[in-house]
């Protein structure tokens, strides 16, 4: 698992590199799009999978874009996308030869290193991790089964619940990454606060196992709980930024208040068990969601900006999300026990 684990660590410091990276270059909507390109290259390998010559085709793609964008930058962008599919169905290669026996916590725990380390990311960075990836395609070849082309998922309630889920994440969080940003002045201290929210993320079903909320609740009453509360709080949130800022205080609440959103954003785990608890579970249709919901998120929060220039107003859409996700989740709970 340790090159898995690498390309965990090499996916997060280019998802949040190109979010500051961005930033530096082309301000607020370059920042927003850089997020973008990132997770349209996540379509891989779910619902778009790739054989092992697209791979190349891909990696040598984005290596040419790579070099263009010396001259001028905005070609790191399509760079990005394609490396970014590679890299992803590399990782998804790996994980199968493994049987999935690696720890979430592990995983989660490197990507939340390479979000730490964004600040660091250039061109240059990107074509050590694009090396990288190079070397690890070598090392562990895979036997070229697998033919080019897009699944077309199929959603039940909870693929949709799971789409609404990360729709509220996506359309938020990449918008607090750069308020930070831009009252710091600072990729430094932004990538670090982004990798801080992920911290009680990363923990996953523990704490709510070991608290003993997931045994007396069960996992619907656990999603239940968190998406109530989370909505609540995005609210608060909000509200002391505007308060804080408008007085000319440093929004410190606010970043609080963040931190503690992964705690109860982390019940999206109970989507995915109960999903498998029905039988109703297919991993083609999961992922799809998962990746369609992290793009909508990102589109939409790019509109938000465009519209009111206001990056705080993600937040209150984060909530509405959240809420239409426990509703949504309230619908399927109650249509359950008739």
């Amino acid at each position: 698992m340790i090159m898995f684990n690498f390309l965990s660590l090499i996916s997060g410091f280019c998802e949040i590199g190109i979010v500051v990276w961005g930033m530096k270059l082309f301000g607020i909507t370059g920042a927003l799009l850089g997020g973008l390109f990132y997770q349209i290259g996540n379509m891989a390998p779910n619902p778009i999978t790739l054989s092992q010559r697209m791979c190349w085709i891909l990696l040598s793609s984005s290596l040419a874009f790579g070099l263009a964008g010396f001259f001028q930058p905005v070609f790191l962008y399509p760079a990005l996308t394609l490396f970014t599919m590679a890299l992803q169905n590399e990782r998804s290669v790996l994980k199968n030869k493994t049987n999935n026996t690696g720890s979430k916590v592990l995983k989660r725990a490197f990507r939340i290193i390479g979000f730490a380390l964004g600040f660091l990311f250039r061109i240059e960075s990107f074509f050590i991790c694009l090396i990288a990836i190079v070397v690890i395609c070598i090392i562990c070849k895979e036997d070229d089964n697998k033919k080019t082309g897009i699944t077309i998922p199929h959603f039940n309630k909870l693929d949709v619940i799971l789409i609404l889920h990360e729709i509220h994440y996506f359309v938020y969080c990449y918008c607090a990454l750069l308020i930070v940003y831009r009252l710091t002045v600072s990729g430094v201290y932004a990538a670090l606060a982004f990798a801080l929210t992920w911290l009680p993320y990363a923990s996953g079903s523990n704490i709510y196992e070991k608290t003993g909320i997931l045994g007396k609740l069960g996992y619907k009453k656990t999603f239940l709980l968190g998406h109530s509360i989370l909505a609540v709080i995005f609210v608060l949130m909000f509200m002391f930024y505007r308060i804080q800022t408008s007085s000319g205080t440093v929004p410190l609440i606010s970043f609080v208040i963040w931190f503690f959103t992964g705690i109860l954003g982390t019940t999206e785990f109970c989507v995915e068990k109960v999903d498998k608890l029905n039988k109703t579970y297919v991993k083609t249709n999961h992922d799809s969601a998962e990746n369609i919901g992290h793009i909508l998120g990102v589109v939409l929060s790019i509109v938000l900006y465009l519209i009111t220039k206001d990056l705080s107003i993600s937040v209150l859409v984060a909530g509405a999300f959240a809420l239409a996700a426990l509703l949504l989740m309230a619908i399927f709970v109650k249509e359950e026990t008739k």
